[in-house]
């Protein structure tokens, strides 16, 4: 049920990001047309209402907290291995809303991380210390800094900039640049929206392959519950199934396999226009008589020792 939920939040996602493809690349035409490309992004910046930004606003008003409070300022200049402990063990009031707004924002959304794409990456509710890094990080930054004023700021630098830009271009294309800006807006809002709805449900699958890991871990048949992150997944589900008992060795083995792929080095790449192409060929390759390929097309022409420019 999860995993067909995923593909269909999955399927709207690109549905939404391709969408969202549309209007920034008729944006930048129309800058480009009157000598501006730079202010494309001008134009595509501030949107506000933007689901990853939410929490941004969250951490920024639990940093206030740090910087308002000297005994938080030097628990944060502590050592930071075991922050969270020390606030939890604290009974000052302003450690104690601290921990209880750092709770209350994994409780929403602990699905966030350094890469939620990743089933195998930490998320905040996972590690809080992340939620925490940031939160310190946040803290030596003065007022100014808030993320509601840099918003404002740019939302209202993308209005002025649009209705210049759409003075500047003619008729027959200024009602299509609105358009592509209301287009480009309405989707890119569209696309995070769409990733976050899948991220809350691939954090379900992360939360329950947790847990079988952590079960095979009190019985024994795994010793790291990181380690279940290298079977794959038919694999976990047999193994939940009862069908496999044994799975430090198989773990094992991806290890050295994920270890042998990463010690490979990767091939030279050549580029176009290059004046020096014997500076990037490996030691010792001598090519002889060569045909360059150039486009995708040319891939199934090639033959050992050709190169793909």
């Amino acid at each position: 049920m999860l995993f067909r939920s995923c593909r269909q939040l999955f399927s709207q996602y690109l549905n939404q990001t391709l969408a969202a493809l549309i209007g920034p690349r008729l944006v930048n035409e129309a800058c480009a047309e009157i000598g501006q490309p730079a202010h494309t992004l001008r134009l595509l910046s501030g949107l506000g209402h933007v689901e990853p930004v939410a929490p941004t606003l969250v951490l920024w008003d639990l940093s206030r907290l740090v910087r308002s409070s000297e005994a938080l300022r030097q628990i944060f200049a502590g050592p930071g291995d075991d922050l969270d402990s020390v606030l939890r063990r604290s009974d000052r009031p302003d450690a104690i809303a601290l921990t209880a707004g750092v709770d209350a924002l994994i409780d929403e959304i602990g699905f966030r991380g350094p890469n939620e794409w990743d089933l195998s990456s930490p998320t905040w509710d996972e590690v809080p210390a992340i939620v925490l890094a940031m939160i310190g990080c946040m803290s030596r930054c003065d007022d100014s800094f808030a993320p509601t004023n840099r918003r404002r700021h740019l939302e209202a630098d993308r209005y002025r900039l649009t209705v210049e830009i759409a003075a500047a271009l003619p008729p027959e294309t200024r009602a299509l640049f609105v358009d592509a800006v209301e287009s480009a807006v309405t989707f890119i809002r569209g696309r995070e929206a769409c990733r976050t709805a899948l991220m809350r449900v691939l954090h379900q699958v992360r939360v329950l392959v947790r847990e079988v890991a952590e079960r095979a871990v009190r019985r024994g048949n795994l010793t790291d519950p990181d380690d279940v992150w290298m079977l794959r997944s038919e694999e976990l589900a047999y193994y939940a199934d009862g069908g496999l008992s044994e799975l430090n060795a198989l773990a094992e083995q991806r290890h050295r396999e994920f270890d042998e792929i990463e010690a490979i080095a990767p091939p030279p790449m050549l580029w176009r226009g290059g004046d020096n192409v014997d500076a990037v060929l490996p030691e010792g390759w001598e090519p002889g008589a060569m045909d360059a390929g150039t486009s995708t097309a040319d891939l199934l022409l090639m033959e050992p020792g050709d190169l793909m420019l």
